[in-house]
């Protein structure tokens, strides 16, 4: 009598390895920059099919540019992370290729989709751009040559695309309550600050810059203090514009930020720095990603903000579950 197999069934396992390419447990990231900018700048969930339409085609571009990093990679992966699906055998490089170009160009195609699905306007007409914008950030990143500043710059400016993206989607939806373009800009500006922060700690992590070269407590700072950037807008347009004190809604961005931004504090104040360290720190960075965008939801200081913000938060437990099912590497 036969004891039951000893390893997964080979669907099973091809399927955890597409899933580790793709990232698949980072799938709440791309989802949450396309929300959390469509609700501040329509000042109400945008009514129709649209904005996930563009959340949809947001993920395609971000898991395709994924693939395509680590087919581009992937010689260099052979020696410091074998253990990566392409190195290890477990997915040919061309299918890989063939997968991410397909994702990228099915990204973009979403994009200029959901941008007929609103009634023409100037910024529906843009959003799409933007995301295609973001699709040939990544496609200079996974392809073109990477410094210690270019390729952050690349990264943040490609994510900051995708939030800048769903916010001139909202905006294009004619709903009068929308935040102002300057605080679509700026909190895209902020989310840029952030990521090339952490993609500058991204490089210390994988050893591509000498720990030297810079200072994670810095680089974790100015990460705390892009994060606060963002959560104060609402407060500040209150206090800026119209001249009085901000209310309870208005705050709630600022307190937000401030959870997230307070442990990000903390562990700048490290005196020494192992690398065990650099990765604990970055693992904290990326899960701050989440409230980065909660917040930016928050911006809207209206209910339907309030539920994407909620929405956005839920991602954590969802990134959990396909972490389970798709470890990243």
């Amino acid at each position: 009598m036969t004891g039951p197999p000893s390893g997964p069934a080979p669907l099973a396992h091809r399927a955890r390895s597409w899933g580790r390419l793709l990232r698949i447990s980072l799938l709440p990231s791309p989802l949450a920059d396309v929300a959390a900018g469509a609700v501040l700048g329509a000042g109400a969930w945008p009514a129709g099919p649209a904005p996930f339409v563009l959340a949809l085609g947001s993920a395609c571009v971000f898991h395709g540019a994924l693939a395509l990093n680590d087919w581009a990679d992937r010689d260099w992966d052979a020696t410091t992370r074998p253990e990566r699906p392409l190195p290890a055998g477990e997915i040919r490089a061309g299918a890989a290729l063939t997968l991410a170009a397909t994702a990228l160009i099915l990204g973009v195609g979403l994009a200029f989709l959901a941008g007929g699905l609103n009634a023409p306007s100037p910024a529906s007409s843009l959003a799409p751009l933007a995301l295609g914008t973001a699709a040939v950030l990544a496609l200079a990143y996974d392809l073109g040559p990477r410094g210690p500043r270019l390729g952050p710059l690349l990264l943040a400016s490609c994510r900051a695309s995708n939030l800048l993206a769903g916010f001139l989607l909202g905006s294009g939806a004619a709903a009068p309550s929308g935040a102002p373009v300057w605080m679509g800009l700026s909190a895209a500006a902020a989310n840029a600050i952030y990521l090339f922060e952490v993609a500058r700690l991204g490089r210390l992590e994988d050893a591509e810059d000498e720990p030297e070269s810079r200072s994670p407590s810095a680089l974790l700072t100015r990460m705390a203090a892009a994060l606060l950037l963002a959560g104060s807008l609402g407060a500040a347009a209150a206090v800026v514009s119209e001249g009085r004190v901000p209310n309870l809604r208005e705050l709630a961005p600022l307190a937000l930020a401030g959870s997230g931004a307070f442990g990000l504090v903390r562990l700048s104040r490290r005196r020494t720095w192992e690398r065990a360290d650099v990765v604990a720190a970055m693992g904290a960075a990326l899960r701050r990603l989440l409230v980065f965008t909660a917040s930016c939801a928050l911006l809207s200081a209206v209910d339907d903000g309030i539920w994407v913000a909620a929405a956005i938060l839920a991602g954590y437990p969802l990134s959990y579950v396909l972490r389970r099912v798709a470890p990243p590497s």
